[in-house]
């Protein structure tokens, strides 16, 4: 056995502080890199690609619910001010006019349709006239209402004493 030489077989091995098998390893490194110097192997460019597709589609999958949840919110929020100018819009109307002139009423606006119904809700004896205002938004063409917003409003001329209730 030569000096550098840890398996006795004539290979000379120059690095003397590893164990002694590190000839071994070393061959074996060449070997590994002598079959893949030309390139990947077909079954590691296959787990490549799959591993890139996977990474690929939960991305995909995550911008495409982030974009849906988007729509539906902005939605909602044309919805809500549709529904709230409706009301602001009643509040300068007589007390007298919102059923005649408002009841069974309908506007659209980008896409939405709001529908305003007036009826009058029945009162307790002595108490005032209470309206029960309601605005339904929807996409236009869909029976399914978006938002439902319901307000009430009394009658500004009955007397005070009508809301106080007596024991």
């Amino acid at each position: 056995m030569k000096d550098g030489d840890p398996a006795g077989d004539g290979k000379v091995c120059r690095m003397q502080h590893y164990e002694s098998n590190a000839c071994d390893r070393r061959e074996w490194n060449g070997v590994w890199a002598a079959r893949h110097a030309g390139g990947l192997t077909l079954l590691e460019v296959m787990i490549a690609i799959a591993v890139v597709v996977t990474a690929a589609t939960a991305i995909l999958c995550g911008l495409s619910a982030a974009y849906a949840n988007e729509r539906v919110s902005s939605e909602q929020i044309a919805a809500q001010n549709l529904a709230r100018r409706m009301q602001e819009e009643l509040m300068g109307v007589p007390f007298d006019d919102l059923i005649p002139n408002y009841d069974a009423t309908s506007v659209t606006s980008g896409g939405l349709r709001a529908l305003l119904n007036v009826n009058q809700a029945q009162p307790a004896s002595g108490a005032p006239t209470l309206l029960r205002i309601q605005v339904r938004v929807r996409r236009l063409g869909e029976a399914n209402d978006i938002l439902s917003l319901v307000t009430l409003r009394s009658d500004r001329r009955a007397p005070r004493s009508a809301w106080l209730s007596s024991p």
